[in-house]
């Protein structure tokens, strides 16, 4: 619901689900990182950057083996690694284009 009006109506896993969104996986990275190496070397990842963290979308469930293999083998150096999964609050974001609010 946004508003008073139904936006969406499903079980939570089906609205993540059909989101589409995946997995993330997010990491530091030190030097120079070009976003192209995990764009290439994954099939189907969308890579942002800002600064030094790197957030890859996609939607394998190997996901973070593939990036840190891919890391490892070009001798990127990173740090603080983690994955992350699409919830309710990243179906809502991407329904309504806001943050949800209590």
């Amino acid at each position: 619901m946004d508003g008073g009006q139904i936006i969406a109506l499903d079980t939570p896993q089906n609205l993540i689900r059909n989101l589409g969104a995946g997995n993330r996986v997010v990491f530091e990275a030190n030097g120079n990182f070009n976003p192209a190496l995990l764009e290439t070397a994954i099939l189907g990842a969308r890579v942002e950057q800002e600064g030094d963290r790197v957030t890859v979308h996609g939607q394998s469930d190997r996901l973070a083996s593939a990036v840190i293999q891919t890391l490892e083998s070009n001798a990127i150096h990173f740090q603080n690694l983690r994955t992350e999964q699409s919830a309710l609050e990243d179906v809502f974001l991407s329904l309504t284009g806001r943050a949800m609010r209590e």
